[in-house]
């Protein structure tokens, strides 16, 4: 039985930690787009399609990672 609690506290901890992770990786991009605009001097906009394509790199290179 402590056997599958253990088991679910690390999958509890591994999500967690994914989320903190994300959560860290999208603040990090948002401050370099806003940084970029500003040195720029333009302003960020998010289309469907700009939006996307970033996803589908974004998890191509983790998928690549892992």
């Amino acid at each position: 039985m402590a056997r599958i609690e253990k088991s679910k506290q690390w999958k509890y901890n591994e999500l967690a930690a994914g989320a903190l992770f994300g959560m860290l990786i999208g603040l990090l991009m948002a401050y370099l787009q806003v940084r970029d605009a500003e040195k720029n001097q333009k302003v960020v906009t998010y289309d469907m399609r700009s939006t996307a394509r970033f996803g589908l790199t974004l998890f191509d290179l983790i998928k690549k990672a892992i």
